[in-house]
């Protein structure tokens, strides 16, 4: 077991390059498959921002969006039984997990945002995008782990789990509901996280004579846009707008380590009785 941080980060990246290579395969093929769908595909279908500047923003949400940001407990089932009964221990391992997956994603869509942003020569809003890429997404990853705290699942061959199907609920219907949820739980909070943000900019507009409506295409009521004259958004409202969304994420990032340690606590025999039987799927 680590007996510092330290140490506990060098053992996850130890076994991040380790068969079956678990957390790098799922950044790298999560990063391809976004940008496949922003290159080949028509941006709107999937992309509500498409602007050069966003790419690496939202490339960095998508790469975080897999088992690895949810599963946070069985797959290293055999050290979280030895820390169940110790909090700073597992605290500990899970941060360790967290810090393991920051490594992977920030730095590389960072120097996405660095490269793309040469080209607008504005260095507060390049700046100000990096510290949200390297701060925003990987607040969601306290919150995104109560899934995997509240509902393990064993990492099974998919040859056995087809096997062993039965009882099909659990073993199969269960491991799939799972497996998908981080898809689209992790970018939508990410995307909750920049609402008082979003607020921000409105109220700004709507006092530069911009008129808030709620429509859709068809002129329906639907949801929050800003009608009337285009009106760039600035470096320095940029920058505001993302120091707000940091602040929201420093919150949910402490709150969410805090219902990581309670439920942890609260749920520990049943935790502890599932991750000694892989049988349970």
């Amino acid at each position: 077991m680590p007996g510092t941080f330290r140490a506990a980060v060098g053992a996850e990246m130890g076994q991040a390059f380790s068969p079956p290579y678990q957390v790098p395969i799922v950044v790298a093929v999560n990063g391809l498959l976004m940008a496949g769908a922003w290159f080949l595909l028509p941006r709107g279908w999937l992309f509500t921002l498409q602007s050069a500047l966003a790419f690496p923003v939202v490339l960095s949400s998508w790469m975080y969006a897999d088992v690895p940001a949810t599963n946070v407990l069985a797959p290293d089932r055999i050290r979280v039984l030895e820390a169940l009964g110790d909090g700073t221990m597992i605290s500990r391992l899970l941060l360790a997990k967290t810090a393991v997956l920051w490594v992977f994603v920030a730095p590389l869509c960072a120097v996405l945002a660095l490269g793309v942003g040469l080209e607008h020569h504005d260095a507060l809003l390049v700046g100000a995008e990096i510290i949200a890429i390297c701060v925003v997404p990987v607040a969601c990853l306290p919150v995104a782990a109560l899934v995997g705290i509240r509902w393990p699942y064993h990492p099974l061959q998919l040859h056995y789990r087809w096997d062993h199907r039965v009882p099909l609920r659990r073993m199969i219907v269960r491991w799939l509901i799972l497996a998908v949820v981080p898809y689209a739980l992790v970018p939508a909070l990410c995307l909750l996280m920049t609402v008082p943000a979003f607020i921000l900019l409105v109220l700004t507009h709507s006092a530069s004579n911009h008129v808030i409506s709620f429509v859709d295409a068809e002129g329906k009521p639907f949801g929050l846009v800003l009608s009337g004259p285009g009106h760039p958004l600035s470096g320095g409202m940029f920058a505001a707008a993302v120091a707000l969304t940091c602040g929201v994420a420093v919150v949910v990032w402490v709150l969410g380590r805090r219902a990581d340690m309670w439920l942890i606590r609260r749920r520990q025999p049943a935790i502890a009785a599932y991750l000694a039987d892989p049988a349970l799927g």
